[in-house]
């Protein structure tokens, strides 16, 4: 499994996006509940602006998208939020989720190396559950999670 991690945007990386906001609709099918291809194009252009990084992460065997992520790393909070994780339907319970996760973790511990990560996970399917506030190997960690 190989990872690209896009916070910038240009056209040539559309193709990625769309197969990507097409798996979210499936996982998220109100428009409410996640970020649209439009929004995703919006704020990774608006990356250079602004002081925060928006990411899209996406996880690849080969060619296809087996899931992904955004998040996004808040510099004056020295934070990180996990919007949301998905991983296609027809290979979950293999760990990607979980490798997704580890992923996102490095990605903002190159960005900070102590902060406070604030995790919201959705799964309507399953319910709310909070988790608690947890330390890591020096990272910070406190969760909200509807799992």
């Amino acid at each position: 499994m190989k990872f690209k991690d896009f916070n910038f945007y240009n056209k040539s990386i559309d193709k990625d996006l769309k197969e990507f906001s097409t798996l979210m609709e499936y996982a998220f099918p109100d428009e409410n509940e996640r970020d649209t291809f439009e929004k995703i194009c919006h704020y990774l252009m608006k990356n250079k602006q602004q002081n925060n990084q928006y990411h899209v992460l996406i996880a690849y065997d080969n060619e296809k998208i087996l899931g992904g992520s955004i998040f996004t790393y808040l510099n004056n909070s020295s934070s990180g939020v996990v919007e949301f994780i998905v991983v296609s339907p027809d290979i979950r319970q293999k760990g990607i989720g979980k490798a997704i996760y580890e992923e996102i973790l490095n990605i903002l511990k190159l960005n900070a190396p102590c902060f406070m990560f604030l995790l919201k996970l959705t799964n309507l399917n399953i319910g709310m559950k909070p988790t608690e506030l947890i330390f890591i190997s020096g990272l910070q960690m406190a969760s909200r999670c509807w799992i």
